[in-house]
């Protein structure tokens, strides 16, 4: 019986750490573009830090991709290049916007067909372990 008071108590602790999370980060906007014949796809985003402490986001993961990298997509020499970001600080009080032509989350490795109007689960890892986990609209390739 104490064990499950116990278990009780740490799964309520967990709860509140993510709502605490979900007052301080909010993300809205939050969607896939979906390309044809298993190219990677897209994960577009914008994140508020309503809090005042700074952010790190440090990576993302979702049970649909085998990979979800953090790219930057910039022109360099007349040629668009995508360059991997290790890390993206959220200021205190600032924002990011993870966008086409941009900063964008790359989704490799489909584990199931996926069709526009379905949802993903994607999960931003910041550092120290906090995540938050995200719904993420898939469109077509035309946004």
């Amino acid at each position: 019986m104490m064990t499950r008071k116990l278990i009780a108590a740490a799964f309520l602790g967990f709860i509140w750490s993510l709502s605490a999370s979900a007052q301080d980060l909010q993300i809205s906007h939050a969607w896939i573009r979906l390309l044809p014949e298993q190219l990677p796809a897209a994960g577009y985003f914008k994140l508020l830090n309503h809090s005042g402490h700074v952010f790190v986001l440090v990576g993302a993961s979702s049970p649909d991709y085998a990979r979800a990298m953090m790219h930057q997509s910039m022109t360099m020499n007349g040629m668009e290049e995508m360059l991997p970001l290790k890390t993206i600080i959220i200021p205190a009080h600032g924002q990011i916007s993870f966008a086409p032509d941009g900063d964008h989350l790359m989704l490799e490795g489909a584990k199931k067909t996926l069709k526009p109007g379905e949802t993903v689960p994607i999960t931003l890892h910041f550092s120290g372990g906090r995540e938050v986990v995200i719904r993420f609209i898939v469109k077509g390739p035309a946004g």
